[in-house]
């Protein structure tokens, strides 16, 4: 199944979707081991599937999506199983989402083996009106969208050190070369940098797809908060996105990271949908 088929099939049944990250998990060049399914019935596409390993996933574990015409008829059970089947055998762990308007999908994930690992949020902000941010004394915004870096050993350090977030506890631990990859065709990203005193202090990078970007990821050095510089890097990003002609940002924020959601609603985030986020263990082990 080509990505574009995929992607407009999985669409068309998730209209909440964010096609920005829809396009981003099913990209080749941006997913490790990508694998997309299709199902037919006399002809007609009912139920599509992939499964692949994100930039910074382990090798032991595989994201795993699910998408069915009509529920009820067994289609996306098939679907899976035999995603499943075409895993390698390292692979431990299998992960997903399903969203938190839809408890008919969440109880068919539940018989499938998956358990709800975290509640995460979506909010989205209108970009009209952003404008750049004062800066303080000692401090300095960068726009750095190809994330490379005179210093990079010091921002790679800088930003290992501001991943408290609950995906860092997941294992998805994020480098600047695993954001550089997460970039889809037709994608472009987004930066900004944060220096204190000159040291690489916080990190806000976002993904644009069209008029809408999703902000993959805001970050402080746990040695340099409570300067409000994830507030100064997230304005400046929205400045810069604004001018490129990016009318809404996105971002996702896990239920219980009371932080940097009190930063966004700040900022002007208004909450619009969520999703649970699944783990299952292979049967085999």
């Amino acid at each position: 199944m080509a990505t574009d088929d995929y992607v407009a099939f999985a669409s068309a049944r998730r209209p909440r979707v964010d096609l920005g990250v829809l396009r981003t998990s099913a990209d080749p060049e941006s997913v490790h081991e990508l694998v997309l399914l299709a199902g037919e019935v006399d002809g007609e596409t009912v139920a599509a599937g992939m499964s692949g390993r994100f930039p910074g996933m382990p090798a032991t574990r595989r994201y795993v999506d699910v998408t069915s015409r009509h529920s009820g008829r067994g289609w996306g059970g098939l679907m899976h199983h035999e995603l499943l089947a075409g895993l390698p055998d390292e692979v431990e762990e299998q992960v997903g989402s399903v969203q938190d308007d839809d408890p008919a999908a969440l109880a068919v994930a539940g018989h499938w083996g998956y358990q709800v690992s975290q509640h995460s949020l979506t909010v989205e902000l209108d970009l009209s009106g952003a404008a750049e941010p004062e800066v303080p004394p000692g401090v300095t915004l960068l726009a750095c969208d190809d994330l490379r870096f005179d210093d990079e050993d010091a921002v790679e350090a800088m930003l290992l050190a501001s991943q408290t977030n609950p995906e860092f506890e997941l294992g998805l631990v994020l480098t600047l070369d695993r954001l550089r990859s997460n970039v889809a065709t037709g994608q472009r990203p987004v930066a900004v940098l944060a220096r204190l005193d000159g040291r690489p202090a916080a990190l806000a990078y976002a993904i644009a797809d069209g008029d809408h970007m999703h902000v993959v990821y805001t970050g402080v050095d746990r040695e340099m908060r409570g300067h409000g510089l994830a507030m100064l890097t997230k304005r400046l990003l929205h400045a810069r996105a604004a001018t490129l002609g990016i009318r809404t940002a996105i971002t996702d924020n896990e239920e219980g990271n009371l932080g940097i959601r009190r930063v966004n609603e700040e900022l002007g985030y208004r909450h619009t949908r969520g999703e649970y986020w699944l783990r299952r263990r292979s049967a085999r082990q």
